[in-house]
């Protein structure tokens, strides 16, 4: 599992370049906003809009290749079934550490 698998973002947009740079800059600036919803809305303890914001998070990143990402949203909405609030702030965290790591992979690629 990579943290941006950049063969298969290249493979599946066509070898674009400047659409890859295009999606991953658009990424790069969403996600920020994202994740602060998300977390949000694990504050509220609103289980139903954190199962929403993080089924679109895990959409998007699968959309870019952030294997490692969409891996913690799918745990994120496991966590959701089963309304454990514990294990949502433990990934909460591992979500804004794997941020970090998206962050240079893409500023690499849209140097």
């Amino acid at each position: 599992m990579l943290t941006l698998n950049r063969e298969a973002l290249y493979n599946r947009l066509m070898q674009d370049e400047k659409l890859v740079k295009m999606l991953l800059a658009e990424f790069l600036k969403d996600l920020p906003l994202q994740i602060r919803l998300l977390s949000d809305k694990i504050s509220a303890k609103d289980l139903n809009d954190v199962a929403r914001q993080a089924h679109k998070i895990k959409g998007t990143a699968g959309n870019v290749g952030a294997e490692i990402l969409q891996h913690l949203m799918m745990a994120m909405e496991k966590a959701v079934e089963e309304s454990d609030y514990i294990k949502m702030d433990e990934l909460l965290l591992e979500i804004e550490n794997q941020f970090s790591a998206i962050k240079q992979e893409v500023e690499e690629v849209l140097k």
